[in-house]
């Protein structure tokens, strides 16, 4: 995504969400705890409103 986007002379960004935790002695899968949830929702109107503000 990256690549593509120095080639087309464009912004990127990335937002990574890590939902389940690995550490430990048991694989806790956290994709559907209502705290993800919510951070994820977070993220998509963070890049909703950049988005907007870079068209400005």
């Amino acid at each position: 995504m990256f690549a593509v986007a120095r080639v087309r002379g464009v912004r990127a960004g990335l937002i990574v969400a890590v939902s389940d935790e690995l550490f430990g002695h048991e694989w806790n899968p956290g994709f559907e705890h209502a705290s993800y949830l919510d951070a994820l929702l977070l993220a998509a109107d963070a890049v909703m409103d950049t988005a907007v503000r870079l068209q400005d």
